[in-house]
């Protein structure tokens, strides 16, 4: 058990250092692609762990997804650039969230009734930011977070 809680918690701070990392690229528009790729990663954990039946490492994954894809709306926030002239990161961004509530579905409709509670938070916020960025793209305009 104290085994177990170890790996836990040195996986923790992995994961925070490599989104650490990310968030130190000093291109935005780069950031915000390896954020995307980072959480579409950590959805892959997230459901190899959960088959392995590696609850607790699942919910830690898919919070990791979470994070990831804060940080890359954050960071194409931040290029204060039109989403509508300049539409191809926004448009990388809608796409990879559009397959990550797919793929964030059918994980859910596997997993136990009790469990899906673990993907019910992230994906709610993985929609938001996802219905954030098609309305920019729409739109022209940065929304309000």
């Amino acid at each position: 058990m104290k085994v177990l809680l170890l790996v836990l918690l040195v996986a923790l701070f992995a994961m925070a250092a490599d989104l650490k990392q990310i968030g130190n690229e000093p291109n935005l528009e780069r950031r915000a692609k390896i954020a995307l790729d980072h959480a579409e990663e950590s959805f892959t954990s997230a459901r190899r762990d959960y088959a392995d039946g590696k609850r607790a490492g699942a919910g830690e994954e898919l919070r990791d997804m979470e994070a990831a894809v804060e940080l890359a709306r954050d960071a194409l926030d931040a290029t204060g650039k039109n989403p509508r002239k300049h539409a191809g990161p926004f448009k990388l961004g809608e796409t990879v969230t559009r397959d990550l509530l797919r793929k964030l579905e059918g994980l859910s409709h596997s997993m136990d009734y009790d469990d899906r509670k673990l993907v019910e938070g992230p994906k709610a916020k993985v929609q938001e930011i996802h219905d954030q960025w098609l309305e920019e793209i729409i739109s022209g305009k940065h929304s309000e977070k």
